[in-house]
């Protein structure tokens, strides 16, 4: 199987500029309330870049001048990455600004695309990015996208509900819908 990597943006870049991966996934927005604007200029052919910011509600009153994820991201995403010709040479980098939501999500869909289990999926990704908390409103678009039948979302639904008995006083960002 590709190797995979899953950051922030900043590491992203220097990652980037030492020509490490084959294959890019961006995950960007633009400047919104308190959010950081990122920019990043296509390296190459096998290169994705979607704009939306890091929020679990579709509902456009809910985050004013922010833009959500919608199925059509998902399904233009994957439609390019099942174009990808991966294998044990190819080196895939996926980031967002942080590193921990947007860019999970889509990690964990892209390993379950390519074989994995969503469980095994899951455990791969946390070791990637250690405080990763998928986004849940991508993740629910993204099984319906890859065909894993609520599997997905319900590995990470369950992982959330563990994490947060887990470790007390734990709380995830509201990012809408969810965490109400």
């Amino acid at each position: 199987m590709f190797e995979l990597k899953v950051m922030g943006i900043a590491k992203a870049k220097s990652l980037i500029g030492a020509d490490w991966p084959t294959h890019i996934i961006s995950i960007i927005n633009d400047a919104g309330p308190n959010w950081p604007g990122t920019h990043i200029d296509r390296q190459h052919n096998n290169h994705i870049i979607q704009n939306f910011h890091d929020v679990e509600d579709d509902d456009p009153e809910e985050y004013d001048g922010l833009v959500a994820p919608t199925r059509k991201n998902m399904q233009d995403l994957i439609d390019e990455v099942r174009t990808w010709e991966l294998d044990e040479d190819s080196k895939v980098l996926i980031h967002c600004s942080a590193g921990k939501s947007r860019s999970t999500a889509i990690a964990l869909a892209v390993l379950v695309l390519h074989g994995m289990s969503p469980a095994d999926a899951l455990a791969k990704v946390k070791l990637l990015s250690p405080a990763m908390c998928p986004n849940r409103l991508m993740t629910g678009f993204l099984d319906d996208v890859i065909g894993a039948n609520g599997e997905l979302l319900k590995t990470v639904t369950d992982w959330y509900d563990k994490t947060i008995i887990m470790i007390p006083g734990l709380n995830f960002p509201n990012r809408g819908g969810y965490n109400h």
